[in-house]
């Protein structure tokens, strides 16, 4: 879906945006410069969250990650994005910021994101191998 490539291209882009807010501490001059993550940014990962899960039925069960390589690839993705997540956290406790908690946000959410889109990406495989 061309739709799927726009979003990913965009979270990559996010994801720069993230890496330089983490990277660059406040009191450096250059940190006023950079596009810091914002609620919008989060609400953007949770509106296509919801585009998604519209057309998949969550298992309620534990899902063993690859079903298909399209899926493993998003399920490994998303353990990468959660360990990010707690290395954040690590990071906003030991500096006691509060100023990476959009980031971490955003990292929360992209993780259900991934979860959703792999589950969608199977759900489509699926449905073609049986057509």
């Amino acid at each position: 879906e061309k739709g799927l490539y726009s979003l990913i291209e965009s979270i990559q882009q996010d994801l720069i945006r993230v890496g330089g807010q983490v990277a660059t501490p406040e009191r450096d001059p250059l940190y006023v410069r950079l596009e810091t993550m914002a609620d919008k940014d989060v609400e953007t990962l949770e509106q296509h969250e919801k585009k998604y899960m519209k057309e998949i039925e969550v298992p309620k069960r534990f899902i063993l990650p690859g079903a298909t390589e399209a899926g493993g690839f998003l399920d490994l993705s998303r353990a990468v994005c959660r360990r990010a997540e707690r290395s954040l956290v690590s990071c906003i406790r030991e500096k006691h910021s509060t100023k990476l908690d959009e980031c971490r946000c955003y990292l929360n959410r992209l993780s259900d994101l991934l979860f959703v889109v792999a589950r969608w990406i199977e759900k489509c495989l699926r449905s073609e191998s049986s057509a």
